[in-house]
């Protein structure tokens, strides 16, 4: 038994299951959507992929590290000139300095085709959204009901007395949706649809509030923002301007308002304000 040849194959091994969960968790839905929906893959949750991932990602640095000492000498080989001096920037050192910092710089300054890679990955997620459904805000399983109705407008009362009505157990007023939901063996989304089955949900929410903003649009361009609500891009980037916040139609919203000190909500408001 050779320890070396162990941890070869060791880092082989879970670089092929990192592989796996790493695409599993490039086309996975957003937390919220996977959370709301219930989602899984091969019958594990977000949370399972994730601790995964991180786990195979640990010990693969670990293996990593004694994959190097253990080929020491051959790495030392490939710092050394054709006359077998030992040259640490030699070009072989170059070239791999080379790509590794245009990956850095790259994916820094979101250029193709670095920027490729997040765009498709939005892309993947955001078609999951729409397959799953979007929840009325971030984490809403997690709201007690009360301020789950407040929120969005309906009436506790008869949304109790649905989800009752339809065979629900362990309907408790200040349980949360995911509470329910995990008593019952199904999805947040599943007491959700129950709930609001009645019509009794609002445009508005106490004191005549607008609703929050829908959730996923700070990883919206603003170009996309304005198409949806039928805004020109250029309209759009004046009047952000004229309130102070700078803002390019390619940006997305959670950049442009980070970059100005604000939420989100907050430049959206300023967007649709006449």
């Amino acid at each position: 038994m050779s320890l070396r040849r162990i941890v070869s194959l060791f880092l082989l091994l879970v670089t092929v299951f990192l592989l796996v969960t790493s695409v599993i968790l490039y086309v996975m839905p957003h937390g919220r959507v996977a959370y709301w929906a219930g989602w899984s893959m091969w019958g594990l949750s977000k949370d399972q992929w994730t601790d995964l991932h991180m786990d195979l990602g640990l010990f693969l640095l670990i293996a990593a590290v004694f994959h190097v000492v253990y080929n020491w000498r051959p790495i030392l080989t490939y710092l050394k000139s054709r006359d077998r001096r030992r040259v640490v920037f030699n070009r072989n050192f170059a070239v791999a300095l080379g790509l590794t910092l245009a990956v850095l710089v790259g994916t820094l300054l979101q250029v193709p085709p670095f920027r490729w890679i997040p765009d498709l990955n939005a892309v993947a997620k955001d078609a999951a959204s729409a397959r799953y459904g979007e929840p009325p805000y971030g984490h809403a399983e997690l709201s007690p009901l009360p301020s789950l109705a407040g929120r969005l407008g309906f009436e506790l009362e008869p949304a109790l007395e649905r989800l009752r009505a339809a065979g629900f157990r362990a309907v408790d007023p200040e349980a949360n949706l995911l509470t329910i939901a995990r008593a019952n063996g199904v999805t947040p989304q599943a007491l959700f649809e129950v709930i609001v089955a009645g019509g009794e949900e609002n445009a508005t929410h106490g004191g005549g509030e607008a609703r929050p903003p829908a959730a996923g649009l700070g990883r919206m361009r603003l170009a996309e923002i304005c198409a949806r609500g039928g805004y020109d891009p250029q309209a759009a980037v004046a009047r952000l301007a004229a309130a102070g916040i700078v803002a390019e139609p390619g940006q997305r919203l959670r950049d442009i308002a980070g970059r100005n000190g604000m939420t989100p909500g907050e430049v959206l408001k300023v967007l649709q304000s006449r």
